[in-house]
């Protein structure tokens, strides 16, 4: 049982179901963290297949790191070592392993680390053979890849060590584009914006042009995901005008949503291995939200000015944040002024029979109670 489901039945058990976590159609919402303590802001985070999550956020004023769960103390993954900013959005695999872009506090050195000793927990750095690190991200296998600048500016392109040479796996120099943040699948193929395309493949070898310019699609977003099955989400311009999210060339076939309907513009998609996707939108009636499909009415998960944890959502962020449950990690604020990290959980057969089951037996108390109170 994941844990999110398990927060639901604790909260039944002591009658707090109608105040956190909040459920809203088929999903439940769970509190992973917010600024009512140490923390003071939240990036999206990312998700695993067990609900653990990573995410970047400030402490106090001048202070970044991070961290895993609601508690800077013991969730810190990378902080106090490494300089106040300069730390990207962290990737957990399903192993718990979380990957992250830092700059040594020490000698000022970029690196990908996995842990808070940026000496024990180095991954690579720009001590070595790079002259600049970005973007990094991990699989299920335990393969990390980044982009990087060898030492000179020579090549660039996307690593999995730390010999250029032997780690290269994808040359920048063969696309007209640099995208720094790519995705790689649990069997080694990678994604990746090539400037006048979307590329896949293990390496210079063997990639293969998902979709290109030449064609009904004209310009890029830099951020791709794939899943297992080699399946690749991106965004992407029309030639006849407006947006969309795409999984190939052909938009009569490869839309997922586009801004020919309800949609105003599209930010930062994910796939899991089913094939479901999620992305955060912006509506032509206003509003932004995280969506699962092309109808925002059938196919929402949240959205601004949807209630949550007492108050109202005037914000919401999205970064990587679908599982293989279904469930979506994401950052919120309210108009309270709570910001957090939350998850919608998909919740689980049995689970969502409790949630039901408990939820008819809180009605027909009151409604007893009621019925008494007017004899």
């Amino acid at each position: 049982m994941r844990a999110g489901i398990s927060a639901v039945i604790v909260s039944l058990g002591t009658l707090t179901l109608l105040s956190a976590p909040t459920a809203r159609g088929a999903y439940v919402f769970v509190n992973v963290a917010d600024n009512t303590g140490s923390y003071t802001g939240f990036d999206a985070p990312t998700i695993n297949d067990n609900d653990g999550v990573a995410f970047r956020a400030t402490i106090g004023a001048f202070s970044q790191g991070i961290f895993r769960g609601p508690n800077p103390v013991v969730h810190t993954v990378g902080s106090s070592d490494y300089a106040a900013f300069g730390f990207s959005q962290p990737v957990i695999n399903n192993a718990g392993t979380i990957v992250f872009r830092a700059i040594n506090g020490a000698t000022g050195d970029r690196g990908v680390y996995t842990g808070p000793d940026r000496v024990a927990d180095a991954f690579v750095t720009t001590a070595g053979a790079y002259a600049t690190i970005e973007g990094p991200t991990i699989n299920n296998a335990g393969t990390i890849l980044f982009y990087a600048d060898e030492d000179g500016f020579v090549k660039r392109g996307h690593y999995s060590g730390p010999n250029p040479a032997a780690d290269r796996r994808i040359d920048m120099a063969l696309f007209a584009g640099s995208g720094t943040l790519a995705a790689i699948n649990d069997s080694g193929v990678i994604a990746f914006w090539g400037g006048n395309g979307i590329y896949k493949g293990t390496s210079n070898l063997d990639d293969v042009a998902v979709a290109t310019e030449v064609g009904p699609l004209a310009g890029f977003g830099t951020n791709v995901t794939i899943n297992n099955s080699g399946v690749v989400v991106f965004t992407a311009f029309l030639d006849s005008g407006g947006n969309g999210i795409f999984r190939g060339p052909n938009p009569a076939t490869d839309t997922i949503a586009d801004t020919l309907g309800p949609f105003a513009s599209f930010e930062l998609a994910d796939i899991n291995d089913s094939g479901q996707v999620a992305f955060l939108a912006t509506l032509d009636a206003g509003g932004t939200g995280i969506y699962t499909g092309s109808n925002p009415a059938t196919d929402k998960v949240i959205a601004t000015g949807d209630p949550l944890f007492g108050s109202t959502i005037t914000s919401l962020n999205f970064f990587r944040g679908l599982n293989n449950h279904g469930d979506v990690g994401f950052a919120y604020e309210l108009a309270n002024g709570r910001k957090g990290v939350a998850i919608a959980n998909v919740p689980e057969p049995a689970a969502l029979a409790l949630v039901t089951a408990a939820a008819g037996t809180i009605v027909g108390s009151r409604n007893r109670r009621r019925r008494s109170n007017l004899r």
